[in-house]
Order: structure tokens, then sequence, then C-alpha cells
């Protein structure tokens, strides 16, 4: 798992940060408020690659995908690897499908954010299999972060804040 940090300051005028200390300094209310805005527009950049209208649209092909779902409960990877191709278009950057231990097909390469996790059900609802799916990278994400904000962004395995994966954005 990963998670983006964001730094830097916002070229905008945020409410409060207008005011001053006595020695000229900014009110230190006014670092809280960059903060926080900074985390509150990476959380929705986030949240909008692990939930948003791509992820819907994704989830929905994958699952009326008759192929997809015939290929998986047969456990052919090739199979697998063909079905998946129409359905990936331009949203889908990372996806593992398995059945059991078993990886049937694994395409993209690029360190993914925000997986998303589901069921793959042949005609009668029975599961046949799964897939980890991502609609954003590391990178595109980070760089939309610092489009919208102008900070500095950062990608951090979970756990290891020193420790940045990438900087995509700066």
């Amino acid at each position: 798992m990963r998670s983006l940090v964001v730094a830097g300051t916002v070229v905008a005028a945020l409410a409060g940060c207008g005011a001053t200390q006595q020695d000229g300094a900014a009110a230190p209310s006014c670092a809280a408020t960059v903060d926080a805005t900074l985390r509150t527009v990476a959380m929705r950049v986030y949240a909008q690659a692990a939930a948003g209208p791509n992820v819907v649209a994704a989830t929905r092909r994958l699952a009326r995908s008759r192929a997809l779902s015939r290929a998986v409960a047969r456990g052919d990877a090739a199979a697998t690897r063909a079905a998946l191709r129409p359905l990936l278009r331009s949203q889908i950057h990372r996806i593992v499908v398995t059945r059991g231990p078993r990886v049937l097909a694994r395409v993209g390469t690029a360190p993914a954010l925000a997986p998303v996790r589901g069921v793959i059900r042949d005609a009668t609802g029975r599961p046949v299999g799964r897939y980890t799916l991502a609609v954003g990278d590391e990178k595109a994400i980070a760089r939309i972060v610092h489009a919208l904000t102008g900070a500095r962004v950062s990608v951090l395995a979970a756990g290891d804040p020193a420790r940045p994966r990438s900087r995509a954005a700066t």
C-alpha cells in the first residue's frame, strides 16, 4: 500500500492566511490551513482513483464480460488475457486476475495507487476468480495533485514516511 504526501505552498490565497505576526512571519494558523487544504485535495484525488467514475465503469465492464468469466472459470490464462484486452481501454492501468492461488493475467507494470478488488462471477453468479485493478498510477495521481495545488508531491510506501517511492511532481 502506498500513500501520498503533499508538501509545499499553495500559490492561491487561502482564507485566514493574510495575517502576520509582529515579526512579519506568517501566523501558525496559515500553515495549518495550507496543510489541511493540501491534504484535502490529495485525499479527494485519491478517492476518485479508488472509487470514482473510472473505477465504476471499469468494474462494470469486468462484471459484464462473459468471455472473461468463462476464461477464468476454465483457468485459461491465454483466454483471460485475450478477454481483458477490450476491457482495459485507457482507464485500467494495472490489473491482476487470479483463480484461486494461480495468476491468470497480469497487465501493466506501473506502480499503482488505490487498488480495487473484486470477484469475477460466472453466468449463475458463482465466484470463479478475483481481480485487483487500479485506474491510476503513482505518477499520474501525483501530477494531478501537483497541478491542482502547486505543491511538491511524493509517493511513499505505507508505514515508511522517510523513504519516497517516487517524486512524481515537484
